[in-house]
C-alpha cells in the first residue's frame, strides 16, 4: 500500500518543506533522471556549502559517493554512473585529491543557462 500524506492547503503563510533547485534546462538534457537528481544535489550544495579553488576562485564541493547514496537512496554503483555521466556531458568536473580523500566537485552549468 502506497504511503498517504496528512496534507493542508497551501497559503501565503505556509511554511514550504526543504527543497532543492531542479534547473530547467535539465528537462531536455538526454540524461537519467537519477543523473539530473545528483546534478540538482551537487548545484544545491554549490550555492550553500562550497568551497573556492585557491588559483582561480572557481567554487568545488565536497559530496562523497556514500553520501550521496545515502540521500539519492541509490547504490554507491548507480551513484558513480552518474558522476561519470556527468562529467561525460560537461556538467561537472572531478579532481582526485589522493587516497582516502574526497574528490574536489566542480559544479558547471550551461554558458546560456
Amino acid at each position: 500500500m502506497e504511503e498517504r500524506f496528512e496534507t493542508i492547503y497551501l497559503t501565503e503563510t505556509t511554511a514550504t518543506p526543504s527543497y532543492i533547485a531542479y534547473p530547467m534546462f535539465l528537462i531536455d538534457v538526454k540524461i537519467s533522471e537519477t543523473d539530473k537528481l545528483v546534478y540538482s544535489l551537487l548545484l544545491n550544495k554549490a550555492q550553500r556549502e562550497f568551497f573556492y579553488d585557491s588559483g582561480n576562485r572557481r567554487i568545488f564541493v565536497y559530496f562523497t559517493i556514500t553520501e550521496l547514496s545515502k540521500t539519492v537512496r541509490k547504490s554507491e554503483m548507480t551513484i558513480k554512473n552518474s558522476l561519470r555521466k556527468l562529467e561525460q556531458v560537461g556538467l561537472i568536473v572531478r579532481r582526485h585529491q589522493g587516497v582516502g580523500k574526497p574528490n574536489r566537485i566542480y559544479v558547471k552549468v550551461p554558458k546560456n543557462a
